[in-house]
């Protein structure tokens, strides 16, 4: 089972959510600790609306354990857009 990376594009299937998250944190000590839910991805707003409300709230930021996570899309095959940019830009 591959473990993703930030920023990798991973599609989730659990209990309460089905789509597509971009992960934001992996806690690499508790990885296989499903439990635990330790990979945390964002969810776009647009999906929002697909989160069963029982188990979410509005909340963009949730966790998922590592057999929730599937097909992930590594962050060098995303082509980012102008806005991306660089923290060296100004200089």
């Amino acid at each position: 089972m591959k473990i993703p990376n930030i920023n990798d594009v991973v599609f989730v299937e659990s209990d309460f959510y089905i789509g597509e998250a971009r992960v934001i944190y992996v806690d690499m000590k508790s990885i296989y600790s499903d439990h635990l839910y330790p990979v945390q991805c964002e969810i776009d707003e647009e999906n929002l609306n697909t989160i069963d409300s029982e188990h979410n709230h509005g909340q963009r930021v949730v966790r998922f354990s590592l057999n929730e996570v599937l097909n992930i899309q590594s962050k060098e095959n995303i082509i980012f857009d102008e806005e991306q940019g660089s923290i060296f830009d100004d200089f």
